[in-house]
């Protein structure tokens, strides 16, 4: 089968479009994006962004105790972007070799090669979230939701997690 590579001198001109178009795959973003909204279970209304980046860094909230009166709460980071960025750089860089050759070739189009490299993404972090049981859950935690399970209670902020870019 003959590669559909760019010819000298024909195809040329369109180098510097198809390199604009490549590099438009440094503006992706993946994790819980703008316009997620509100997360249904918040306490105080907290978007779901909110809550996912309480989870990745770890804070410190104030929160109404089931046994008395509001009380500090210490929220330890359960980084799941990050930590699978660090994880799966290696792993990363050769996708994004192999799809970049693919649009070089005209195999696929630039579209196709950020949706690939995306839901590649969304994937493991989406699985990275399913990994985590440490830190494990507070008492007050497991009471409050009925799990020890870190980070996954209605599923929503997983589920929430996405790819995209900008505008």
């Amino acid at each position: 089968m003959a590669s559909k590579e760019l010819k000298p001198n024909t195809e040329l001109k369109e180098l510097p479009k198809l390199l604009h178009r490549l590099t438009s795959l440094a503006d992706m973003k993946i994790g819980v994006l703008k316009g997620t909204g509100e997360h249904p279970n918040a306490d105080h209304g907290q978007t779901i962004a909110e809550i996912a980046a309480y989870n990745e860094l770890g804070t410190t909230i104030t929160a109404q105790s089931a046994f008395g009166p509001a009380e500090k709460v210490v929220i330890p980071a359960r980084s799941f972007l990050r930590s699978t960025m660090r994880e799966k750089r290696a792993a990363l860089i050769k996708l994004i070799g192999v799809v970049s050759k693919k649009v070089v070739k005209k195999d696929i189009s630039p579209n196709e090669a950020f949706e690939l490299i995306g839901l590649q993404l969304q994937s493991w972090v989406r699985k990275k979230i399913d990994e985590i049981t440490y830190p494990p859950n507070a008492l007050s935690t497991r009471l409050q939701k009925g799990s020890s399970k870190p980070l996954v209670h209605t599923g929503t902020m997983r589920q929430s997690i996405t790819y995209g870019k900008d505008e």
